[in-house]
């Protein structure tokens, strides 16, 4: 009896299609890691592949592997990503008001005093 992984997260054993051609995940991230990190954090080459992840453990690992190589790429990932979670975080405080009181996580953008000039003297 074979079971089935109902995740949307590939494993080191699954199969990847990365451009019309079928990757094993497991090879990849010991052969060409830098090339599977492409296709996960990188711009989709074609319209047919989609926005891979991978679990945990093998992203570590992925992970580890990239960063032995090429240390500039999993930085600039870091950086992205910890942009993205600010943006959030700076979007909720903006939604549920908290942004002009005490309780803000943003203490320098309720303070600031926005002055308006016009364009036409």
């Amino acid at each position: 009896m074979r079971v089935f992984n109902i995740s949307h997260k590939r494993r080191a054993c699954d199969t990847i299609k990365i451009s019309g051609k079928y990757y094993i995940v497991d090879n990849l991230i010991e052969e060409d890691p830098i090339f599977l990190w492409n296709a996960i954090h990188g711009v989709r080459i074609e319209r047919t592949d989609k926005c891979m992840s991978l679990v945990r453990t093998d992203y570590a690992r992925l992970k580890s592997a990239v960063y032995k190589k090429n240390p500039e790429l999993v930085e600039e990932v870091e950086r992205r990503n910890q942009q993205i979670k600010t943006k959030k975080k700076l979007l909720r405080d903006i939604q549920t008001g908290k942004i002009n009181s005490e309780i803000s996580r943003f203490k320098s953008l309720g303070k600031r005093e926005v002055t308006t000039t016009p364009l036409l003297p």
